[in-house]
Formats: structure tokens, C-alpha cells, sequence
């Protein structure tokens, strides 16, 4: 809801989408705008927790292969991959791959002030030893002014490739084998959805294969790091709904804050199943917001009108 509440604000013309499958792992939301005379895509995965005063992410939790570890760093590079081999993405630059959550790293407090800050070093266990930098995004972002700190993986101050490459070429040749076995289901199928699928998962076999022969890993893992953000101590529901209550009470001259929200909320929820999982454009979004904003203040005039001459 705040991507598309700013987005009209902010951005001349975009497309926002949400539950995109193409994103794969970064499915949660899909915005797509013009920079000068180019198009932009960012993808944002959004991983919350309740319990966010006792979790942090460690490096245990980047380095995980079990893909249902919400920020194993593995699973996204695939869902990278597939992105960066995707027609529908193609006529774009793809700027950033944003993981955004409500806690924070696991940091070694000694680097705690640093831009460079490095990850707390476990001494036992299977990544003892590891250490892994990150370093602090400074510019601004409109979508990201409310606190928290945006990260890059920096790769050039240590060995973060080579810690990452084996189990990253691992996750690799195991999409592999799964696009090999989904080619197999696809093959024989008549209708345009599954043969659309067959023809994009033959492309991501084979350019995933290309890359592997040619030497092409170490390249790839670099330029995702190039892209990769992660948005950490971000505003958890609570106070993000407060952030959005508050940009809609300027919007709407202070009525009721909390009306509007919860009207705003279910209104959205609605608008977004009416229009399906495609892309949502800025002049839908505009929309939106002028027949939001007249129901609401229809709703006010009633109320007052009401209260000024009861029944």
C-alpha cells in the first residue's frame, strides 16, 4: 500500500505489481518505472516477524540451503537468475533486489558505527569462522525514509564469493534438475499457458547451463550482489500502518485518520482482486485514491448531516 501511495505522489509513471510469478522469490511486490528514458524494474520480497526484539539475521541464516530459510541467500540468486533470463523483464534495467524486514543484523558491535560493518562471527558450528561485511547504503529512496538502514553485500573487503560459490552453484544444478523434470511435464501439453512455461523454462535451462560451461558463476554471483538490498529494521505493521495513516490524513485534510485507513485498507484489498495479478499503472492508482477520497468524504458529509439534523 505505501509503494502505491507514494508511487502517485512521487513518480510520474509507473506500474506496480504484486504476486508477479515471473519474480519468483521476489513475487511480493514488482514496480516498474521511467528514469530519464529508461525503464527500471525493482523487486521487493517483504519477511516479517512478530518476534522482532529477539530475532536477527545471522550468518548462518544467509548461508542456509534449506529453501524455506526466509533469507538464505542461495534461493534468491536463483530467483535472480531467473529474472535476469526472463523476456518479460528484458526491455529493462533491473535496478535493485530489495529483502525487506522489521529486524535487524546480527552485527559484531565493534563494527557497529562503521559504513562497513561486519556480521557476528560464529566460533562453532558448521560456518565457524565466516565473516561476512555489509556495507551501509546512503542515498535516499522515497520508499525507504522511515527508518531502518538499507545494506549491499561487500564482496571486495573479503572472500564473500568464495564462502558463497559452492553452495550457490549447488542451488544452480538443482534448478537444473527441477527444470529438467518440469520441461518433462510441460512437453505434452496443448493448452498456451503450459506451453509458454515450457518455452521459458528450456530458456533458463539452457542459459543456466551456458553459464556453468563458460565459466560465467563467479561474474553472475558479483553482479547480484551489485543488486541485492537488504532493508533491515523496517517499520513492522504496526507503525507502517501508522506511517500510512499519517500520509493519508495530510492527504485528506486530517478526517478521522483511522477511518480512513481501515476504508483505505479494505478498499485496496478489493480494488487489487478486482484487478487480478497484473500490473497496476499510475494513472489506476490515481484513480483509485480520487474515488477513495470522494466516497470518504461522502461518507463524512452524511455523518455530519446526520449529527446536525437527527432523526
Amino acid at each position: 500500500m505505501l509503494f502505491l501511495h507514494r508511487g502517485v505522489l512521487y513518480q510520474h509513471s509507473f506500474r506496480l505489481g504484486t504476486e508477479i510469478e515471473e519474480a519468483r522469490k521476489f513475487d511480493d511486490l514488482v514496480f516498474e518505472c521511467t528514469q530519464g528514458s529508461k525503464k527500471v524494474y525493482r523487486f521487493l520480497q517483504a519477511k516479517h516477524t512478530q518476534d522482532e526484539d529477539n530475532k536477527k539475521i545471522g550468518v548462518g541464516n544467509l548461508l542456509t540451503k534449506d529453501k524455506s530459510g526466509e533469507f538464505g541467500l542461495a534461493k534468491y540468486f536463483v530467483s535472480y537468475l531467473k529474472i535476469k533470463n526472463n523476456q518479460d523483464f528484458a526491455d529493462g534495467n533491473l535496478k535493485d533486489f530489495i529483502i525487506c524486514t522489521n529486524i535487524d543484523f546480527d552485527l559484531d558491535q565493534s563494527t557497529a558505527r562503521n559504513t562497513v560493518k561486519k556480521l557476528r562471527v560464529k566460533t562453532l558450528g558448521p560456518n565457524e569462522e565466516i565473516e561476512i561485511l555489509v556495507e551501509v547504503i546512503d542515498t535516499s529512496d522515497v520508499f525507504f525514509k522511515d527508518g531502518g538502514t538499507r545494506y549491499k553485500f561487500s564482496y571486495i573487503h573479503n572472500n564473500m564469493i568464495s564462502v558463497v560459490q559452492p553452495a550457490f552453484e549447488s542451488a544452480v544444478e538443482e534448478a537444473m534438475e527441477e527444470l529438467e523434470e518440469e520441461i518433462k511435464k510441460l512437453q505434452n501439453k496443448p493448452d498456451q499457458n503450459s506451453k509458454r512455461k515450457l518455452e521459458r523454462n528450456q530458456t533458463w535451462q539452457r542459459e543456466f547451463g551456458r553459464m556453468m560451461n563458460e565459466g560465467r558463476l563467479e561474474d553472475n554471483i558479483k553482479e547480484f550482489f551489485d543488486k541485492l538490498v537488504f532493508a533491515v529494521n523496517q517499520p513492522n505493521e504496526i507503525k507502517l500502518a501508522d506511517i500510512i495513516k499519517s500520509e493519508l490524513g495530510e492527504q485528506f485534510n486530517d478526517i478521522d485518520r483511522q477511518n480512513v485507513y481501515a476504508c483505505f485498507q479494505e478498499k485496496m484489498l478489493d480494488w487489487l482482486k478486482e484487478k487480478g495479478r497484473r500490473f497496476l499503472t499510475h494513472e489506476d492508482g490515481r484513480e483509485f485514491f480520487r474515488k477513495m477520497k470522494e466516497e470518504i468524504l461522502e461518507v463524512v458529509r452524511k455523518l455530519v448531516n446526520s449529527s446536525i439534523f437527527p432523526l
